[in-house]
């Protein structure tokens, strides 16, 4: 236990160092609008800071190799069964590329966190370069209705839609995000990272965003949020579709390096992407309550890095 507490801390102080370094300066959203001042999501919002999030210390961890993880429990119970408490660590290490679905964190109806906004429950560090190794879906898959999770640390993906006899011709899924979200409640990310920003590098396709709240066969998509968040996709970076009381506040996303749809793939496809779009998208009419601030919304040519807040 004292070593996996030591990787877990090493894990979060070292993902909240590179968003340190690195955070956004204020920019306008590129396409859509937003509502701003208080929403529904405000009595829930959590007011974690940098330094409150690198001081938590995982209780559990779970460590696999090129498979991934799904929740439809109770994040405390998932932590109990491996002697541990909340935060739980969940690292995913890939060696190769492989077909998961329909994410390689999936977090669906039954899973929940501790309720208290204010902590964190899951630490992620999710392995993958978008071009040799990784999940070929989404990098996490949110949905039905899961709610009450703060989620913290870092996700990337694989080249996307290969299929499961891991053939280029044969695609299970050609639709790969970071965090498509499509029901659920009161989930949080928090310092939290796609992609490869300080090197600008993408590991994810993006074909809706990297961070995308819209409910999918009626289950709600209600309270979600992105606070300081860092993404880098070749498509889309944040897209808020059908969603009530979304928040993203303070963070930054780049999309649309041309060079990243070149280059063959491990799985024999070229590209990460066919396309580049805004990094920072609003559906006109889909989405209500949202409140967004603080965003820098850099599509290619990319500007210098940003300040941090």
């Amino acid at each position: 236990m004292a070593v996996a507490q030591r990787l877990s801390a090493f894990l979060v102080v070292t993902v909240l160092a590179v968003v340190a370094a690195s955070q956004a300066t204020a920019a306008p959203i590129e396409s859509g609008s937003a509502a701003t001042g208080m929403t529904s999501a405000a009595a829930i919002f959590p007011t974690l800071t940098r330094e409150q999030v690198a001081a938590q210390v995982a209780g559990a961890t779970m460590a696999r190799s090129n498979r991934g993880f799904s929740c439809r429990r109770p994040l405390d119970e998932i932590a109990r069964d491996l002697g541990g408490t909340l935060p739980l660590l969940v690292r995913i290490r890939f060696t190769r590329y492989v077909a998961i679905n329909p994410g390689v964190i999936e977090i669906r109806r039954g899973c929940r966190g501790d309720g208290d906004p204010n902590t964190i429950d899951l630490i992620l560090g999710v392995s993958g370069n978008g071009r040799t190794v990784g999940g070929t879906s989404d990098a996490i898959k949110i949905r039905e209705d899961p709610h009450d999770i703060q989620i913290t640390g870092y996700a990337n993906c694989g080249p996307q839609g290969v299929g499961r006899d891991r053939r280029p011709d044969t695609r299970d899924d050609p639709h790969q995000d970071g965090a498509q979200i499509q029901g659920g409640r009161n989930i949080h990310f928090i310092d939290f990272t796609w992609g490869k920003w300080v090197k600008r590098r993408s590991t994810c396709q993006g074909a809706a965003g990297t961070f995308v709240p819209g409910s999918v066969n009626g289950w709600p998509v209600v309270n979600m949020a992105c606070i300081r968040c860092l993404s880098v996709s070749c498509n889309h970076g944040m897209l808020i579709s059908r969603s009530r009381g979304t928040v993203v506040r303070d963070s930054a996303w780049r999309s649309g390096n041309p060079r990243e749809r070149r280059g063959r793939l491990a799985n024999g496809q070229t590209g990460l992407c066919n396309y580049g779009s805004p990094p920072c998208r609003i559906n006109p009419g889909e989405s209500s309550g949202n409140d967004i601030s603080g965003q820098f919304c850099d599509r290619w040519p990319f500007s210098g890095s940003p300040r941090p807040h």
